[in-house]
This record gives C-alpha cells, structure tokens and sequence, in this order.
C-alpha cells in the first residue's frame, strides 16, 4: 500500500516537472519569436517559424 503511494507521488512530481519544463520551453520560443519580429520586421516569416 505504501509502495503505491509512493509511486503515485513520484508520478504526480514526475508529471508536474514535465509540464513546468514545457510551460518554459513554450514560454521562451514565443519570446524568442517576438523579439526575432521586433528584430527583423522586414524579414519574411517562414512556413516552418509558424510552428
């Protein structure tokens, strides 16, 4: 019984780190999007950077 408590809480931090290091990777990439349209306004904007 422990064990399983145990191993749901891991899951749980495991789950919860996951969607903490997306939320940062996303959060970055749309910064990094904004600042490159800041950057270069004159640049024509890819197929593949709408991604």
């Amino acid at each position: 019984m422990l064990v399983f408590v145990l191993l749901s809480w891991l899951y749980g931090l495991v789950v919860l780190v996951v969607l903490f290091v997306a939320n940062i990777v996303f959060f970055f990439k749309i910064r990094i999007n904004i600042l490159k349209k800041l950057l270069f306004p004159q640049q024509k904007i890819g197929f593949r950077d709408k991604l």
